[in-house]
Parts: C-alpha cells; structure tokens; sequence
C-alpha cells in the first residue's frame, strides 16, 4: 500500500460524515457506501463517463484529503503557539520559573525556563510587529503564558540597554505576577560619568 493511498484512506474514514451533508446533484451518481480498497488508483477510472460508483470517490475522497490537510495545518500551528508550552510536565514548574529578557537596540528576546534553565517557551519582540520603542507585547505575552501554567513566582534576569529596563520592570508589574527575585545581568558596562574635555 503506497503512503498516499494509506493516508487517503484514513482521511476518508475521518470524513465520511461529510458525504452526509452534501447535497444529491441531479443526474450525478450516488456516493458509494463502502471505502474503496487499498489496491485501488485514487484517480478516477475511464469507467466514470459510464456513471460507476468508483467515480464518486473523488469526491469524497477529495474532501478527505482537504480535510486532513486542514487538521494538519491546525496541529501545525498550534505547536507555535503559547498553548505548546502545556505539554511541560506541571512538576518542573511547582516551584516557579526563570523569566529571562535579552533587550537590545533592535529586538527584544524573551525565555520562560525552569528552575534548572531548560527552555519552556520563547519569543521576541519582532514576531508582534513593528517595533515600537516602549513596546513590552513579548514581556507581556510570556507573563501570559506563565499564568496559563499556573506560575505563581517568576525570577526575573534582566540582560541588555539600561535605558529600557525601567519599562520592562513596570510591564511586569502591571500584570500583577509575583517577582521573587529580580537580577540585572548586564553585559553592557556603565562607563561613569563622562569625563571631561581634554583641555587645549
């Protein structure tokens, strides 16, 4: 049985209730009631002008192949999304997770790991949009994605611009999760104040 053949006929098992809903055309022939076997060409055979019943499998057969693409597709999409990070064992985040934040001058990095740093979920700042300059939707959407885990304490690590840290830690305020610990990891030294003029 070749592989297309195979997954036509699981997709036509899971749609044979759409046969139901469709409409009797005037003059067409009437869907067949059993599945065809796997032997079987998908195509239609020369015998359909004479008005068979293995022609109207290409109808339904169709709509089975449409079918299970759209349920692919829906899978698909749903592995990248924020309901992906549901399929973590609850165990490794009983005692809270890492919220870890990379900001820098064009995007915004943003990992939700356990306590060990293994990552549940990431996203930045550029798959929401344009960049906006105080824009925190990236911040926002893994603060999200921590309540639908039921995360109650976060420890955040904050890397990147001084500038922007102020907004982050206000975004993460305003969502009203419990910060244990805050740390500013910055590899971005702060060089003093500046110094003055060489005189001349």
């Amino acid at each position: 049985m070749s592989r297309l053949a195979a997954l036509a006929l699981v997709a036509s098992q899971l749609m044979l209730p759409v046969a139901a809903f469709l409409a009797p055309q005037p003059g067409a022939v009437r869907l067949p009631s059993a599945l065809p076997s796997a032997g079987r060409s998908l195509r239609a055979p020369a015998a359909a002008a004479q008005g068979s019943a293995e022609a109207a499998f290409g109808y339904s057969g169709a709509a089975a192949l449409v079918g299970a693409a759209v349920c692919l597709g829906a899978a698909r999409s749903l592995r990248r999304t924020a309901l992906s990070a549901l399929g973590t064992k609850p165990e490794r985040l009983a005692t809270g997770c890492i919220l870890t934040i990379n900001k820098m001058k064009n995007n915004t990095h943003v990992a939700l790991t356990d306590n060990k740093g293994h990552v549940i979920w990431g996203t930045s700042e550029k798959r929401y949009g344009k960049l906006l300059p105080n824009a925190n939707r990236a911040v926002e959407a893994a603060i999200f994605v921590a309540e639908k885990l039921n995360v109650d304490n976060v420890v955040l690590k904050v890397k990147g611009l001084p500038t922007a840290l102020g907004s982050i830690i206000t975004t993460i305020r305003g969502t009203g999760m419990n910060v244990s610990q805050a740390l500013v990891m910055n590899n971005i030294r702060y060089g003093g104040c500046r110094p003055k003029g060489i005189r001349r």
